[in-house]
């Protein structure tokens, strides 16, 4: 049985591929950088008047959005050839 090769499937995979590709574990850093960058700008955003919560929420909404896009980009033809192995199993 195939999976269906639909935008989440495809997600699930790139972020499978980058966490257990010993070559790609440094693009989760690069990843996750973002979060941190969210952190301190909510935090940091008294000065211009909008809300925390106004200014979380689109930023973690944005950040989320690239995150997958990234993993969705990152597939590369190892992790092809990972995952047609393990849905042979």
């Amino acid at each position: 049985m195939k999976k269906a090769n639909s935008l989440p499937n495809r997600i699930f995979w790139g972020f499978y591929d980058l966490v257990n590709t010993k070559e790609k574990r440094k693009y989760v850093l690069i990843i996750c950088i973002p979060f941190y960058v969210v952190w301190g700008i909510a935090n940091y955003v008294d000065y211009i008047g909008l809300s925390n919560d106004v200014v979380l929420a689109v930023l973690t909404v944005g950040i989320s959005m690239w995150l997958a896009f990234s993993c969705f980009f990152f597939q590369t033809k190892e992790g092809k050839k990972l995952r047609e192995k393990i849905e042979e199993q």
